[in-house]
């Protein structure tokens, strides 16, 4: 294996960003180069030595000398080039790789990186801080991280540009109106029956006023932080009265029964971990929940507060009126939130700033999600749909036709607002599972692009007269007008389901057959 040259050339260099690369072993193989830890063979970068390695040639034979040292010296060269760019000296170039798509690639061009490079807040964030998270991680869909509520303005020609695309079509210059007075909602039960909807949960994320974000906040704030909250949260009286359980030194029943509540948040994800929010974890965080499990707050995850409203069934008045009451007090006692006219309520992630508020029920609509014009009523009314297990899940399983559906706007508008989107498009939903399971007139059919017999037809009188009736063989009216609800093309849009459907179903076979 030492035949040729004989040589290994090599240098102890320190590389702790370049090394976390998620490219850093391609580009070993790329420049024909090795990577070992500074103690020898099979040693690697650990302890005091962590981000120091020990790089060599790999290759031995079939190249002179000058050859193998002109391997390392050119790779050592690009892994120092990629120092650079993490720690905010070169414009980051691993940014052109074609397979990255984030914000930051779009906006940040070399010319505004080297504007704002050197710049700090008074709170010591820099532009490096703000987008170490999309170097490390190239998949980001966005990949910036406010450090502190002045990055949003020091940092503006790179923040600006991705709020308003991410939250399109709000524009800054519109401006952001808060609204946490529930008397503004209209929202009466949807579901009183409980056919529907399972369950209702409204959150808000803030950040208290003083305090860095998540991502630079410091060990020593972050606890000063928790202290204040908590001693405002024990004060809490009535219904928001409850108790607060820190995750550091947390016992294993106490564990137990959070995970089993669904009430218990993780260490942050790899994109947080790679902006800073991870830093002294579980110390300083928390879970606040009043006796009745209606009244959550998370402390210190990635925002300051999580404050969260939930309860069974779908009174969404009743969910929303607890939350404004609980987020009105402590905004008042704990001196305020960071929010700016332009902006709203900020937050280190861009996508959760203005109301950071996230409205969604757990609806059972298996026939409305099925319906081929599901996806653009949800575009419609501004809403969004995923499975109930957590974003990126998807409806399957035992819960195979249930969602959980939320706002999805959420700046350049009010909380109440959200609310109201969320609330009329649950609405709307409900209407049209409605509609499949045949218990009201298909209204759908009134579109002035139906053309067909079915429409022509099918009066609502007609509809309530015939609904209820079934052939003895069990077809329904639904049945036999259901292609022409999901067609609204159709020229007749009615079928047979069996030889008694067209004697029981006469008033509307008939007409149709005679023309």
């Amino acid at each position: 294996t030492n035949i040729g040259t004989g040589m290994r050339a090599s240098v102890h260099i320190k590389i702790p960003n370049a090394s976390e690369s998620p490219n850093f072993h391609k580009l070993l193989d790329e420049y024909h180069i090795q990577e070992r830890g500074i103690h020898g063979e099979h040693s690697v970068s650990s302890g005091e030595d962590v981000g120091v390695y020990d790089i060599s040639n790999r290759r031995r034979i079939g190249l002179s000398e000058v050859q193998c040292i002109q391997d390392m010296y050119n790779g050592v060269v690009k892994l120092i080039e990629i120092e650079k760019q993490y720690t905010g000296e070169v414009y980051p170039s691993i940014l052109n790789l074609p397979d990255v798509n984030s914000y930051l690639k779009k906006y940040l061009t070399p010319e505004m990186f080297e504007q704002l490079k050197d710049l700090k807040t008074s709170r010591g964030t820099t532009l490096i801080g703000c987008i170490s998270s999309g170097l490390v991680n190239l998949d980001s869909s966005t990949g910036i991280y406010a450090g502190d509520e002045e990055s949003f303005e020091l940092f503006a020609p790179l923040f600006n540009p991705t709020i308003e695309e991410y939250h399109a079509p709000y524009k800054i210059a519109d401006g952001h109106k808060s609204d946490m007075n529930p008397d503004h909602l209209k929202a009466p039960n949807p579901d009183p029956e409980k056919r529907y909807i399972r369950s209702t949960r409204i959150r808000v994320a803030r950040n208290l006023k003083g305090y860095r974000l998540s991502p630079t906040i410091t060990k020593e704030e972050r606890l000063e932080l928790e202290k204040k909250v908590v001693e405002v949260l024990k004060s809490l009286e009535g219904d928001l009265a409850g108790t607060y359980h820190p995750l550091l030194g947390m016992d294993e029943e106490t564990r137990l029964k959070l995970v089993a509540d669904h009430f218990l948040f993780k260490k942050g994800d790899r994109f947080l971990e790679a902006a800073g929010s991870n830093r002294d974890w579980p110390e300083g965080r928390g879970i606040y929940y009043n006796h009745d499990k209606t009244f959550l707050v998370w402390v210190n995850e990635e925002d300051h507060l999580r404050i969260i409203s939930m309860e069974k069934g779908s009174d969404i008045g009743s969910v929303f009126n607890r939350l404004c009451r609980a987020v009105n007090e402590l905004d008042s006692r704990l001196g305020g939130f960071q929010d700016t006219e332009k902006l709203g309520y900020l937050s280190s992630c861009p996508t959760n700033i203005g109301t950071g508020m996230r409205a969604s029920v757990h609806i059972k609509i298996p026939n409305a999600s099925e319906s081929p014009n599901f996806h653009k009523l949800l575009d419609e009314y501004h809403i969004q749909e995923r499975g109930i297990h957590g974003e990126h899940s998807v409806s399957s399983g035992e819960d195979v036709g249930v969602y959980d559906i939320s706002n999805r706007r959420r700046i350049g508008l009010s909380e109440v607002q959200c609310i109201q989107d969320m609330y009329n498009g649950v609405v709307k939903l409900i209407e049209i599972e409605k509609l499949q399971l045949g218990e009201v007139f298909p209204s759908v059919l009134n579109s002035p692009e139906v053309k067909s017999h079915l429409k022509k037809y099918l009066t609502p009188e007609m509809f309530e007269q015939l609904k209820g009736v079934k052939t003895s063989r069990g077809t329904t009216l639904m049945n036999c007008i259901m292609s022409g609800l999901v067609n609204l093309d159709s020229s007749t849009g009615i079928y047979a389901g069996d030889e008694e459907s067209f004697e029981l179903f006469a008033p509307l076979f008939n007409p149709t057959i005679e023309e």
